[in-house]
């Protein structure tokens, strides 16, 4: 599968975690535990543009997609 086949697939079918703001804080799901993780993050630490990327959520197709932005999101 090419990226751009992947990048489509993982936005409309194939995502196993979603990262996203819950309850103000940045927190993911995972799709295949179906259950949701909280981090210790608040939004308010977060700079305007964060904060709209993560209300709207962001999918990710692998567990190393979502670390690395966990890392940048919550550093």
């Amino acid at each position: 599968m090419n990226t751009h086949m992947r990048r489509i697939c993982t936005l409309f079918c194939c995502a196993l975690f979603l990262l996203q703001l819950r309850q103000g804080r940045v927190s993911w799901y995972d799709y295949a535990q179906k259950r949701w993780t909280q981090t210790n993050v608040c939004a308010d630490a977060l700079c305007r543009r964060d904060r709209e990327l993560l209300q709207r959520g962001l999918r990710f197709d692998t567990r190393a997609g979502l670390t690395r932005a966990l890392e940048d999101f919550c550093s």
